[in-house]
């Protein structure tokens, strides 16, 4: 009888996939007057003579699923307006590939996210803004400072403050102090990329009233004239809402008069 040996040989097979390119950078999503979100990116890593088309790609999370919601066939089309988002209300998240007309992978941008502002009425005398940075960490291209727009009365915007997003916690936060004594105030955040474009946030705010009461100014004088009248002047109060200033005699501080005017002393 003749003792076979059967030779057992374990075959891997490692199938190599073309890796996810990416190249493409995204620079900016800025939130328009109806919600709809404009992206903007870069064509670092592609081919014109390879071009076949851009193809964006949207989600409401981070983590997706992600969905194609258009193409362009313009090689030197780098931007695209989503007519369809709602930033007002959504998180909106975009990516962009670029399609070769060879057979070529795909090449991918990274991931950017639309500024979704908040503001927060406590009702304590001042508006409590939060708000996401576009990427993070922060896209290589943006300058850092996310910059504060407070606009009162309304289509008048002014820088009010910016927030360093190297160095400040996720989401950027910040308290504004209301010395406009009750109406509606809105805010907007914005940040610069080095290409020229521009991330804007939605504008959000709410009916803000001034709680807190101006700084009491600082006596500068008391003079008696021959008459026996005295002439009472004090410093210019530091809160630029002051209206008026209330005159009060000591002993009981009884109110003697009023006058109106900051600058009245």
């Amino acid at each position: 009888m003749t003792n076979k040996i059967l030779n057992i040989w374990t075959i891997i097979i490692v199938l190599c996939l073309p890796a996810k390119l990416l190249a493409i950078s995204m620079h900016c999503a800025s939130v328009g007057p109806t919600g709809e979100v404009t992206v903007c990116w870069d064509k670092n890593g592609s081919n014109g003579g390879n071009f076949q088309n851009w193809n964006i790609y949207h989600s409401n999370t981070a983590a997706g699923p992600f969905s194609r919601i258009d193409s362009s066939f313009i090689y030197n089309d780098t931007t695209y307006v989503d007519l369809t988002a709602n930033a007002f209300v959504n998180p909106e998240y975009y990516y962009i590939t670029f399609k070769s007309n060879n057979g070529s992978p795909d090449i991918f941008s990274d991931t950017i996210r639309a500024i979704g502002l908040n503001v927060n009425n406590p009702g304590s005398g001042f508006a409590n803004l939060s708000w996401n940075p576009t990427h993070n960490p922060l896209i290589a291209t943006n300058y850092p400072y996310y910059l504060i727009y407070r606009e009162y009365p309304p289509g008048n915007f002014l820088l009010i403050d910016s927030i360093d997003a190297r160095t400040s916690p996720i989401p950027m936060n910040f308290s504004d102090l209301i010395t406009i004594c009750d109406d509606t105030i809105k805010y907007r955040i914005e940040v610069k990329d080095s290409s020229g474009c521009i991330s804007i946030s939605s504008l959000k705010g709410d009916r803000f009233s001034d709680l807190q009461a101006p700084a009491i100014p600082q006596l500068d004088s008391v003079s008696v004239d021959i008459f026996g009248n005295a002439t009472v002047t004090w410093q210019v109060s530091t809160s630029s809402d002051t209206r008026s200033y209330i005159i009060l005699l000591n002993p009981g501080f009884v109110a003697l008069d009023t006058v109106t005017g900051r600058n009245t002393t």
